[in-house]
């Protein structure tokens, strides 16, 4: 070793050997590289105008907004967001995406579920019916499919919703306390405030001030923490929450679904620099010992399990129903609408689907079978009606130039897409209730005399989707009217405001020259009655036989919480006999608008058949007929409508006065 070259090679290996382990190599701990983006979008709903508004939303949100920005998301936020802002919202946060971003989605509102799906509501929802809410609401499925769909390394959906029913207050059953139970994709965890028909807490008491939820403000500071990964912090919020709620007496367990590999940070680490060389030796590699993917697996088979035992509750209580072949199908629509999720970890789901759907086969066979007896039935009594000596039976004439010139009973057409009209005599009557039956009147007119001094015209039937169509098709009309799949043709055209009606009536004036217009509450009564005085036209009682009504009182049938199947639907028009005028399904079907405003005191009412209009009319309008859902008390049953306001039971006539 005395070559002093020798000595000087053997000093530059060991010096180079030596720095590969003086500085031991550092871990990143944070959630991202710099060239991955942080992207969230924050959404808080408070001030909704048709519903229960809500106290913490948007705090909640603007609190989650700047927690994120300042951990580096770039963050859109939007508060008390209509359905317009929401949709264009969650469009550009899909943009904003690529592969391998980071993103974080964020709700604080009302949502509701229906089926298995859940809706996060927009301030502006107004809907009534089940379809309606589908449409103007955002489906939480969507959301969670844009992330999938952009391929995000990792996305986390945070959802505030799960608050009492926000339709409960209106009376409607509309969906159920609380969301439906989720999956998340490979690379999404999705939380829920509460679990399944929980209810999230806003306070802990009266003398609770804190501006956000309780469990937004659990969840702001448990990701303050910093090197905890974003699975350890949801948990640790699940706990905290947990033990809060019970500290006031409540049960709120927030929902977690978790299919991410990997750790994923809010917050990034501190790196440790080293002051001085080491010894040689290696540091050791950290062990990466975890149970948590076990333990969420037990937790994930647990809420199926809990699932799958309701699901069988369900079948068994629809198979034990004793109910007419239509109410027996449509019972086992709502089960196969309600348990359409196939169970993970058993195949009992899809046996009893299968099973399900063989059963509501069957009952529907059976009610095609008894519906084609009763519609036999039907049309012999329409036949031996129209054979009566009352005019109604004659052929519709082309054109009516000179309505005062038919004689009553006579049937005509305007146009080949217009209503059929039957024109009725001039004459008086006794409109209203008479003293004896005042005592069961819901809103009616006590009786009084009404002249009609000429007569007029009125449709034989009430406006049909076939006429409502080519009003749409010619641009006179702008509602298109859904008809909740029962079909369209001769059906009585429903989800038709007061408004609506009256567009109608101004395309069919102009497409003919001839003055149509909605009948007024009198020309209604004096039409329907058809010269008779005892409450129905048909006597002192009216069946299901005579008109497509209801039972007393309204039939529904329940079978889970807040969940309810109507009996019936509409049918095409002229299946039940006519009235004594020719008219038909002046009882039944659908409630019909008039012109008038409401008013529920008789005094002041028109003596002529005109109707009682004003400015505004106090905002609501006559409807007069009843529908298919229930059976009314007599021929004078009214009631008043919002002239906004569309729905499954209410459609219209039309008259014709020159």
């Amino acid at each position: 070793m005395g070559n002093p070259i020798l000595r000087l090679v053997l000093a530059a290996l060991l010096l180079a050997i030596g720095s590969s382990h003086v500085f031991p190599q550092q871990r990143n701990l944070g959630v991202a590289a710099t060239d991955e983006r942080r992207v969230a979008l924050v959404i808080g709903n408070d001030s909704y105008s048709r519903v229960k508004k809500l106290d913490n939303a948007r705090a909640d949100a603007r609190a989650m907004a700047k927690a994120l920005e300042a951990v580096g998301f770039k963050v859109t936020l939007r508060t008390d967001a209509n359905e317009k802002t929401m949709r264009e919202a969650v469009r550009t946060f899909k943009s904003q995406l690529s592969g391998g971003d980071i993103a974080v989605f964020f709700f604080s509102g009302h949502g509701v579920q229906l089926g298995s799906t859940n809706y996060l509501l927009p301030v502006d929802i107004t809907s009534d019916n089940e379809d309606q809410v589908k449409d103007d609401s955002l489906p939480l499925q969507r959301v969670l499919d844009d992330l999938q769909e952009q391929k995000t390394k990792f996305s986390l959906a945070i959802v505030d919703a799960c608050r009492d029913n926000p339709f409960r207050s209106k009376g409607r059953a509309i969906g159920g306390r609380g969301l439906a139970p989720t999956t998340a994709a490979t690379g999404q965890m999705i939380i829920f405030s509460a679990g399944v028909g929980q209810q999230a807490l806003d306070r802990l008491g009266n003398s609770d001030t804190d501006p956000n939820g309780v469990f937004t403000r659990v969840f702001l500071k448990e990701m303050e923490r910093p090197s905890v990964s974003v699975d350890r912090v949801l948990r640790s919020v699940r706990d905290e929450v947990v033990r809060l709620a019970r500290s006031v007496g409540s049960d709120q367990v927030p929902a977690l679904y978790d299919q991410v590999v990997g750790d994923f940070y809010f917050r990034q680490g501190e790196k440790v620099a080293s002051s001085a060389p080491l010894a040689s030796a290696p540091a050791p590699v950290a062990g990466q010992f975890s149970v948590e993917d076990l333990k969420n697996q037990q937790e994930s088979r647990a809420q199926w399990e809990k699932w799958q035992r309701e699901m069988k509750g369900a079948f068994d209580q629809t198979a034990a129903l004793a109910l007419a072949p239509d109410l027996q199908a449509a019972a086992w629509g709502r089960f196969l609408e309600t348990y359409a999720q196939d169970n993970p970890n058993s195949g009992e789901a899809a046996e009893l689907r299968a099973e399900g759907q063989r059963r509501k086969q069957q009952a529907e066979s059976e009610d095609a079978r008894q519906s084609d007896e009763t519609a036999r039935k039907r049309r012999e009594k329409v036949q031996v009606a129209i054979a009566a000596p009352s005019g109604q039976g004659l052929a519709p004439t082309a054109v009516a130039d000179d309505l005062q010139r038919l004689a009553a009973g006579r049937v005509f057409r305007d146009c080949d897409v217009c209503p059929e009209m039957v024109v009725v005599p001039a004459g008086t009557f006794s409109m209203g209730e008479p003293p004896s039956e005042i005592e069961r009147a819901n809103g009616k007119v006590t009786q009084h005399k009404v002249t009609i001094s000429r007569p007029f015209a009125v449709g034989k039937y009430v406006i049909t989707f076939d006429e409502w169509d080519a009003c749409v098709r010619e641009g006179g009309c702008a509602n298109r009217a859904e008809d909740k799949g029962w079909g369209r043709g001769r059906r009585p055209v429903i989800n038709v405001s007061w408004k609506d009606a009256k567009q109608y009536t101004v395309w069919l004036s102009r497409k003919t020259g001839k003055g149509y217009r909605l009948p007024s509450e009198a020309e209604w009564e004096y039409m329907a009655r058809a010269g008779t005085t005892t409450p129905f036209y048909t006597g002192t009682t009216i069946s299901r036989d005579e008109a497509n009504i209801g039972s007393k009182p309204d039939i529904f049938i329940y079978f889970t919480a807040w969940r309810a199947i109507l009996v019936d639907k509409t049918v095409p028009v002229g299946s039940y006999p006519p009235n004594p005028f020719g008219i038909y399904d002046v009882i039944g079907n659908v409630w019909q608008w008039t012109e008038d405003c409401w008013s529920g005191d008789p005094k002041g009412a028109p003596s002529d058949g005109s109707a009682r209009t004003g400015n505004d009319c106090g905002g609501r309008r006559v409807q007069r007929g009843w529908g298919w859902i229930a059976a009314p008390d007599s021929v004078a049953d009214r009631q008043s409508g919002d002239p906004n306001s569309r729905g499954h039971a209410v459609g219209f006539r039309v008259t014709r006065a020159d």
